[in-house]
């Protein structure tokens, strides 16, 4: 087992590795990607990063050589600076390599880029998503279509006759039982004839009653004319008054 195994097998249990003196890499949770290079879709998953700091100090993982290849302390960490030294000048000489199993180091002008690796997770935020291959998807879906294409389209036609009719007379019938809701209501509205009829009969009974009394009134004053004119004078009572003088 080599340094980059080891370290990879690090990440693994503990989600971290900081390798004395290089830098400190970590497992970090990555989004669903598409690769438009194998036309696949990649399930969210773990992935590699790493930040370099040659100042880590850290004697835990130097012990974790020892141990997975059963080694003292001393070859562990000698093997272990071995490594890192070789890292390190290629990071000097601004080549780009890779690291089996952790990713791939490369120089953009003077910075350093680390494209790490992927690594399918066992956890359950995850649900178990697989890798989707579009182009079997895409090929095995334009089959699909090509089979039920012509079927699905005569079903939908004749479906459309039976049900075109049926709408347009239940929007016929719905406008003519809800011309008021459609239209609005009507501006003028027709006044009865039968109301005219009502207003003439009291009109011209009243007119007659009117007549009718003007005539009772005319007769009556006739009478009282006629009587004042033939009342008799009032006859004398035969005594004749004397004046003073008279006498």
């Amino acid at each position: 087992m080599n340094i980059s195994e080891i370290i990879f097998e690090d990440l693994k249990r503990n989600g971290i590795s900081a390798v004395p003196g290089f830098g400190v890499f970590r497992l970090e949770n990555a989004k669903a990607l598409l690769d438009a290079a194998h036309n696949t879709l990649l399930p969210p998953a773990k992935q590699v990063t790493f930040s370099p700091d040659y100042q880590v100090a850290d004697r835990g993982f130097t012990g974790l050589v020892s141990q997975l290849k059963n080694i003292p302390d001393a070859q562990a960490e000698n093997e272990l600076n071995t490594q890192t030294d070789y890292w390190k000048k290629k990071f000097s000489a601004m080549e780009n390599f890779r690291v089996e199993p952790l990713g791939e180091f490369k120089m953009s002008g003077e910075s350093l880029v680390f494209e790490g690796e992927r690594v399918s997770a066992d956890s359950p935020d995850f649900y178990g998503l697989e890798l989707i291959n579009l182009s079997e998807m895409k090929s095995s879906g334009e089959n699909t279509i090509t089979q039920n294409k012509t079927p699905a389209y005569q079903t939908n036609k004749t479906f459309l006759w039976i049900f075109i009719p049926l709408i347009i007379l239940g929007l016929g019938a719905a406008a003519w039982y809800n011309q008021e809701m459609l239209f609005g209501e009507k501006s003028f509205v027709k006044t009865p004839l039968q109301s005219k009829t009502q207003h003439k009969t009291p009109d011209s009974l009243a007119i007659i009653k009117a007549v009718q009394d003007s005539l009772k009134l005319d007769s009556i004053r006739q009478d009282s004319i006629k009587k004042a004119a033939f009342v008799p004078a009032k006859k004398g009572n035969g005594t004749k008054k004397y004046s003073k003088n008279n006498q």
